[in-house]
Parts: C-alpha cells; structure tokens; sequence
C-alpha cells in the first residue's frame, strides 16, 4: 500500500523508527519520508495525490490510497481502491499474478 498520510508530519525519526505505521491492518507497512520535493516526485511517479486540507488548527491529508499491484518484472499491473468489492480486487490481482 502507498499513501501519502499525516504520519509525514510528525516528522522522519517517527516514520522510520521501525514501527508498523498499520499495525491494525495487518502490517507490512513501511513508513518512508524525505524532503517534500522528493515526496512529489515519488507521488507523482505512482500517479499518486496528496494534500493538506486545513481542520481546527490542524489538518488532514486528502490522499490516494490504495493497494499498487505489480507484476513480477517489476510493471505496474493495477490499483486496487482500499473501498473496492473483492469481486472486482481479486480479478485485478490475478490478472496481475499471470
């Protein structure tokens, strides 16, 4: 999964301290950061979205948020939406997997 999330903001000994940042998901997240120009390109290179959207003196992120599906050589093979109904997600990732 790759998501642009409110974790960047508390700031890069958070994100990279080893701990799961989706621990209630099921893990295998890891939580990378960096300058935000580098953010953008990395974003922009998955066709991902991201900002700030203002709330009560503080802010969420408006994201894209999704499983990225790969192929085994390494193209990209799809997305499947985080809301998706398995029967679309599980023929997507098959395809994915041939």
């Amino acid at each position: 999964m790759s998501t642009c999330c409110p974790c960047v903001r508390r700031g890069r000994s958070a994100t990279t301290s080893g701990s799961d940042p989706w621990p209630r998901r099921g893990g295998g997240g890891t939580g990378l950061t960096g300058p935000l120009p580098e953010i953008e390109r990395a974003a922009a290179g998955f066709r991902a979205t991201f900002e700030k959207m203002p709330r009560d003196g503080d802010y969420t992120m408006n994201h894209t948020a999704g499983v990225f599906l790969f192929r085994a050589d390494g193209r990209f093979g799809g997305i499947v939406d985080y809301h998706e109904d398995r029967r679309f997600a599980l023929p997507k990732i098959r395809r994915t997997l041939e």
